[in-house]
């Protein structure tokens, strides 16, 4: 009977061991600056690059559609098409104001 409890003391005295141990180590390696963290320096050429790889597509496409680098696109003709409803609503707010200008002079 005395052996499985002796057994049972040197198991859990092993465990905290290693454990302790293990926990220096890790405290050491940290240290010693050999964590497997990445320095800043890593981290944004990181992001350059995934950025880089992920605007490139977009970019093409972009100068497909426009027809190639500093070629002038002219504007759509939903823009123009907008602007030509800007100029109709001033005018129709002039039309109105002159004929409200006009009621008031009778």
């Amino acid at each position: 009977m005395a052996i499985p409890i002796l057994a049972i003391i040197f198991g859990f005295v092993f465990i905290i061991v290693k454990m302790a141990m293990d926990h220096e180590r890790a405290k050491l390696s940290i240290k010693a600056g050999r964590d497997n963290s990445m320095t800043t320096s890593e981290l944004k050429a990181m992001i350059e690059q995934a950025v880089q790889d992920a605007v490139a597509p977009l970019e093409k496409r972009i100068e497909e559609l426009s027809g190639g680098p500093g070629e002038r696109v002219e504007a759509l003709p939903e823009a123009q098409k907008r602007l030509e409803l800007d100029d109709f609503d001033e005018r129709v707010e002039q039309e109105m104001l002159s004929k409200s200008g006009k009621q008031r002079t009778q």
